[in-house]
């Protein structure tokens, strides 16, 4: 692949902590002060940035879990689409979750086409815990609190890519065993190779783990902040996004058509971004649910 064709595909990533606010769920204190200090970007923001940071494919990730419920910040930031008519023409295909942006008046050598594509991070049951998947292509919401491998037939079903979330981060993991299993019993789609909030350790194990399974898998940031959303990624060939659709990227994994391009989201950045609004809303979470809370600090086998 020539690399003036290649586009950059973010598959798991979160623009912000927190979803943008929808004028119906209530707020805590602890996410009102952090938006304060922390302000949630806007669809417009996100669009920018995807072009600018030559992202053709751009994950908005929702995060279903016991604790937080269905996460609507797609369908927030859905809201806000028209909002962009006055620079860019839109396409939309709501079943499988994705908005496309072309700029009206394109700029010669820049990207000008992005995909705005919904993915779910849904926590599911597995053993005595949870274990994370991230399902990509549903229009519809995927309940957390499932079974794993029911929830990943219901994704499939439903015309989903399902790939194992952070597979050896420990908490809200399958472990890297599981996922090889389920991978091969065609129960998932692909595995991340490597996530950019993770332990240099963690991710060293299964990038060597995976390396001797004759495929590639993917690259993601799961970043908490829009300027980390391509902190890892991969690359494809740009025409990808001619005709975008959820089967054709599923071909691109499915058959390795990509390059995995990765650093890590630093300390500092993972804490300010991801472990500080955790922290925060614990006591909160710990008094309504605690069985929950314990439940997603078990390290899976």
């Amino acid at each position: 692949m020539v690399e003036s064709n290649l586009v950059n595909v973010a598959l798991h990533a979160h623009p912000h902590f927190y979803r943008p606010d929808d004028g119906v769920s209530r707020k805590t204190v602890d996410e009102r002060v952090y938006k304060k200090f922390f302000p949630v970007p806007s669809l417009r923001d996100i669009v920018e940035n995807a072009l600018e940071r030559n992202i053709g494919v751009c994950a908005i990730s929702d995060c279903h879990t016991p604790t937080s419920g269905i996460d609507t910040r797609f369908r927030t930031y859905h809201e806000e689409m028209y909002d962009l008519s006055d620079q860019f023409h839109l396409n939309e295909l709501e079943s499988e979750g994705w908005i496309g942006f072309t700029k009206r008046e394109s700029v010669e050598g820049k990207l000008n086409k992005t995909i705005i594509l919904r993915t779910q991070e849904v926590r599911t049951r597995y053993e005595n815990g949870y274990a994370d998947i991230n399902v990509i292509g549903v229009g519809e919401d995927i309940p957390h609190s499932l079974d794993l491998s029911e929830t990943a037939k219901m994704a499939k079903e439903a015309g989903g890519i399902v790939i194992a979330a952070h597979p050896n981060a420990g908490a809200c993991s399958m472990g890297l065993d599981k996922a090889k299993d389920m991978y091969w019993d065609d129960e998932i789609d692909s595995i991340e190779s490597f996530n950019a909030t993770d332990s240099v350790e963690h991710n060293q194990y299964v990038m060597i783990e995976l390396d001797g399974m004759g495929t590639k898998f993917p690259a993601v940031s799961d970043a908490h902040h829009i300027s980390h959303v391509d902190t890892a990624y991969i690359s494809v060939n740009s025409g990808l996004l001619n005709d975008f659709s959820i089967s054709d990227l599923k071909e691109v994994l499915d058959y390795g058509e990509f390059d995995n391009h990765f650093e890590y989201v630093s300390s500092r950045a993972k804490f300010i971004y991801h472990t500080l609004p955790i922290l925060a809303s614990l006591p909160g979470h710990v008094a309504r649910k605690p069985r929950e809370i314990w439940k997603s600090l078990k390290r899976s086998k």
